[in-house]
């Protein structure tokens, strides 16, 4: 193995990951395959005893790592769960809601009777104590828990990946003892979010959100609709911090430098102190850090006359990365980083060895070619993580990359100067016209995949390890060719049989937290929601259920009860998709342009080809045309009868499940026949 790095870096992700996800019988299997078949190429490969040594050494030393970690760190940490305990700690992040209400990390130490206490970082959700980062918040009594995956996001991994092992709840007894601390922390921050305003006040809403997105990677201030249109298109990645921010901004810095004559290790001096503002500015991505050391490797590799390699650098920046960072194989961000900048910089390369580009057709092609490899390498873990992911986007980023870094200019510009340089009315003619394009492309039928459960990814994942194991074996563009293609065609394939299926079987999906209903109904292209319990997150589990299943219509929303700001709610949450007729029960017109059919008695009957649905006294039932009953859905402490059928009960936490499996929320019945169903946990 002539590049020692990269078996060392491979080894030491492998035996992370396998720390992290993969302990256990199941784990172990893994990793005996692995090794069986890493033994038996190893002639193809090149490997020496030398070389199995070291990607020993680097596995185990993940392994050890890891595991170090999780005894030493997070485990003294983690004693603390389900006990009351007091905490006080300085906050290092806020995200601010309406209603007065924040969600804060803290830095500090965690107290309980009895026991020892340990610093830690911790989340907590409630009031708005008016604190900024830097202050000092005590909590007077709060339970703590384990941060748990949800149906909406996947808790645990992000909080891992953040350090971030405990979180409190059932506060109480909040107050702000302290201020002034991380100033220099402080000082950026504000200063980002001053940036933040200019964008907004000069560009408006949506294109100055975009820029601040582009810029300084805050997505939180753009219009979920238009995020998801963004990423519907393919360029969704603009707004995360990676390499083509830290390209642009080392170009403009190095241009100034060469102006000014700069010597070669001033000028990495000074490179290097950009870059750790704008990873700061950034919130320090992992995806930043990453492109900004591969970028140190290029620049040293120039300095000192040598010739810089791009696998290489993405070894050496994933190795020290993983090294120093444990928790780093948890970010999606990190992961979809390297699957990106292996796609661009090393599998591109390779399957485009030998063509040219010495006509503008050709030149256009192979930039065409460039980012569809890109996207094929990041297609898996973006259809993982995201539900859905573009197919298009090597043909919308030819576009689309030259006008964000045009936008991101101005705003760099901007933002280095102190907004002595304006020139954002450029950003924003090119971000308006972006935004009003992506919209118009997002809508096309066909242009996004939706993950339709699990199979799609695991055809993706199967062929992508097969793949590499063919790469490895023999070398071949012409069999990686053969499998990418083969893994496009039956991704799709399974994607037209998954969904082909589901058209052909009626679904009840019940969504919502702790004990909440709110009911989707599919079948035969038709799909029905139907709101019983009112509360304010109802409408993201249906948005989360609608986009993960490819469903782009409704037929009927039918919304019973708080119908005002739900309404609202729902609105924004479906923006993206057609809704035929809402059904709103109460004799109050909920927005002045809506046309929804107002229910004054709380009651309905809705008929369609295939199902009969009756309202009353917040009672649903769902039966076939021919009157059997299918399932009925009412509240804990309204009594029922349900002689038939599937129940289920809501309402309560106690409640909020089907009386044969307690204690479980989001959950589909999947009817196999007229009297027969499944349950299938989301």
């Amino acid at each position: 193995m002539k590049r020692k790095t990269i078996g060392a870096a491979a080894a030491y992700m492998s035996g992370s990951f396998f720390a992290s996800f993969l302990l256990g019988i199941n784990g172990l299997v893994i990793t005996a395959i692995a090794a069986v078949m890493l033994f038996v190429l190893r002639k193809r490969i090149g490997l020496d005893r030398y070389d199995a040594v070291l990607i020993t050494v680097f596995f185990a030393a993940a392994v050890c790592m890891r595991l170090g970690y999780e005894h030493f760190v997070i485990s003294p940490q983690q004693a603390f769960i389900g006990r009351e305990c007091t905490f006080a700690g300085t906050v290092e992040d806020i995200d601010r809601y309406t209603g007065d209400t924040a969600s804060y990390v803290l830095r500090g130490a965690v107290v309980s009777d009895g026991m020892e206490p340990v610093n830690a970082r911790i989340t907590y959700y409630g009031a708005d104590t008016g604190a900024s980062v830097g202050d000092t918040i005590r909590i007077g009594s709060c339970m703590i828990t384990a941060p748990e995956d949800t149906y909406l996001y996947s808790t645990r991994n992000y909080s891992f990946s953040q350090h971030i092992f405990l979180e409190a709840k059932r506060v109480k007894d909040t107050e702000l003892i302290g201020r002034d601390g991380f100033v220099l922390k402080r000082a950026i921050a504000s200063y980002r979010e001053r940036m933040i305003s200019d964008f907004r006040i000069a560009l408006g809403e949506n294109s100055g959100s975009f820029l601040a997105g582009i810029v300084f990677g805050e997505k939180g201030t753009l219009d979920r609709s238009a995020k998801t249109v963004l990423y519907r298109t393919g360029i969704g990645h603009l707004l995360a911090v990676s390499g083509l921010h830290v390209s642009i901004l080392a170009g403009m810095i190095l241009l100034l430098l060469r102006k000014l004559r700069a010597g070669r290790v001033l000028s990495f001096t000074v490179l290097n102190i950009f870059m750790i503002l704008l990873i700061l500015m950034a919130g320090s991505p992992v995806s930043a850090i990453r492109a900004a050391l591969m970028l140190d490797l290029v620049v040293l590799a120039k300095l000192f006359r040598r010739r810089s390699d791009p696998l290489n650098g993405l070894a050496i920046a994933s190795l020290l990365i993983s090294i120093t960072d444990p928790c780093a194989i948890y970010s999606a961000g990190f992961l979809l980083s390297l699957a990106g900048t292996f796609g661009i910089a090393v599998l591109a390369p390779f399957m485009l060895k030998g063509h040219t580009a010495d006509t503008p057709v050709r030149k256009a092609g192979m930039i065409l070619l460039t980012g569809f490899f890109t996207t094929l390498s990041v297609f898996p873990l973006s259809l993982w993580f995201f539900d859905e992911t573009s197919i298009i986007s090597p043909v919308t980023n030819i576009a689309a990359v030259p006008v964000c870094a045009a936008a991101m200019v101005t705003g760099l510009l901007y933002a280095i100067s102190g907004g002595y340089v304006n020139f954002l009315w450029i950003a924003g003619i090119l971000l308006d016209g972006m935004i009003s394009a992506s919209q118009r492309i997002a809508s096309v039928p066909g242009v996004y995949v939706n993950r339709s459960g699990y199979e799609v990814c695991a055809v993706v994942f199967a062929f992508g390890i097969t793949a590499v194991i063919m790469y490895l074996a023999f070398r071949s563009r012409r069999i990686t060719a053969v499998l990418i293609s083969a893994a496009m065609v039956s991704a799709a394939a399974v994607s037209v049989v998954v969904n082909r299926s589901r058209y052909n079987t009626l679904t009840a999906a019940v969504l919502g937290e702790n004990g909440r209903a709110a009911i989707v109904v599919t079948y035969r292209g038709r799909a029905d929601v139907i709101d019983l319990s009112g509360y304010y997150s109802d409408p993201r589990y249906v948005r989360k259920y609608l986009s993960v299943n490819g469903i782009s219509s409704v037929d009927t929303v039918i919304l019973t009860d708080k119908v005002q700001s739900l309404y609202s709610a729902y609105a924004e949450e479906l923006a993206l998709c057609d809704i035929g007729t809402w059904i709103i029960s109460g004799d109050a017109p909920v927005s002045e342009e809506d046309k929804a059919v107002m229910l004054t008695e709380g009651e309905a009957e809705i008929d369609t080809e295939s199902l009969h649905y009756s309202l009353s006294d917040g009672i649903l039932t769902v039966s076939l045309p021919d009157g059997k009953r299918l399932m009925t859905v009412h509240r804990y402490d309204t009594p029922c009868d349900t002689a038939d059928g599937a129940e289920i009960i809501y309402g309560s936490r106690s409640a909020g499940y089907i009386p044969a499996m307690p204690d479980i929320s989001n959950f589909e019945l999947v009817f196999s026949s007229d009297d027969e169903y499944y349950i299938r946990r989301l």
